[in-house]
């Protein structure tokens, strides 16, 4: 597993520290990895490619369009499958099927 994911364009190739991550997001076929100094970087790579090159102790898909940095929830809002708070200040949905995982990660 690589430190680093590389997001390549027509003129450059960007690369972003796995350690810098703190979601990403599946936006109509493309994600967006959300950094955590508050940049956005777009990728067309699936969401699911990307999250197989994440360490599974650390990032977390609570959503069908969300992986989150464990390490950068703030707070988490209960609910039918609840919303988390992260070190950003934005909110992600968990999904109903997804809350028991999360909750199981959230808590060990």
């Amino acid at each position: 597993m690589k430190g680093f994911i590389e997001i390549a364009d027509n003129r450059k190739v960007i690369v972003i520290p796995i350690s810098d991550i703190s979601r990403l997001e599946s936006q109509d076929g493309y994600t967006i990895i959300h950094t955590k100094s508050r940049q956005q970087h777009v990728s067309t790579k699936h969401l699911k490619e990307i999250e197989k090159k994440l360490d599974p102790k650390i990032f977390h898909r609570v959503h069908k369009s969300h992986v989150i940095n464990m390490q950068e929830v703030r707070t988490y809002e209960k609910g039918n499958g609840g919303y988390v708070t992260m070190s950003d200040g934005s909110i992600v949905a968990v999904s109903r099927r997804k809350k028991a995982d999360f909750l199981r990660e959230l808590i060990s």
